[in-house]
């Protein structure tokens, strides 16, 4: 029996919580521009009742911008207790409205109080933080338990490979590759050189 793909991303995530790595939920995004030029950062993400991943941001961050012209990325998890990785290519689409408002509730009251203050305005210069603390302070009580409208999302609608890559004790790396077959809806599995 093929093994699915996304289970196995979810027992690697597991395992390397479980030695000890707090945010092993975190990954790189790689997305490009309308420039051309290529754009990762850090996010943390979750998945979706489908397994796949999904992550939030706010709607005037760059990976936004990007995604509005061209929806597909990349998404890198690097598992360093296990010396191991694991990349995934496809296409992005948004996160609909009664998952955000689903997910806001998941969230650490503190950072939905922070997300409040930043979320709208992410990536605009400021002097010092002290004035993201003032407009925190001025926040009313209990206002963070509605979803604001720069809580956006997107996950992936699409993955077209995934590949594991585990680096070994012995001579060489471990690389294994699953391919979408958008006609058969299943994975083609491959061992290649690392």
């Amino acid at each position: 029996m093929m093994v699915n793909p996304l289970d196995k991303l979810g027992e690697w995530l597991a395992e390397e919580r479980s030695f000890g790595n707090s945010f092993s939920h975190g990954a790189v995004l790689g997305t490009q521009g309308e420039d051309g030029m290529p754009h990762t950062r850090m996010l943390g993400v979750s998945f979706d009742s489908q397994k796949k991943p999904k992550f939030h941001t706010s709607p005037v961050s760059r990976k936004v911008r990007d995604i509005s012209i061209r929806n597909t990325a990349s998404l890198t998890f690097a598992f360093q207790q296990k010396m191991r990785s694991v990349s995934l290519e496809g296409f992005l689409e948004p996160l609909s409205d009664e998952e955000l408002r689903s997910d806001w509730k998941t969230l650490e009251i503190e950072f939905r109080r922070n997300y409040l203050v930043f979320g709208h305005q992410s990536g605009i210069k400021i002097d010092s933080l002290q004035e993201l603390y003032f407009q925190q302070d001025r926040l009313k009580s209990a206002s963070e338990e509605d979803r604001p409208l720069s809580f956006i999302g997107y996950t992936f609608k699409i993955i077209q490979r995934i590949c594991f890559y585990s680096v070994s004790e012995k001579d060489f790396a471990h690389c294994e590759v699953y391919e979408f077959n958008p006609v058969t809806q299943g994975w083609i599995y491959s061992l290649r050189v690392p």
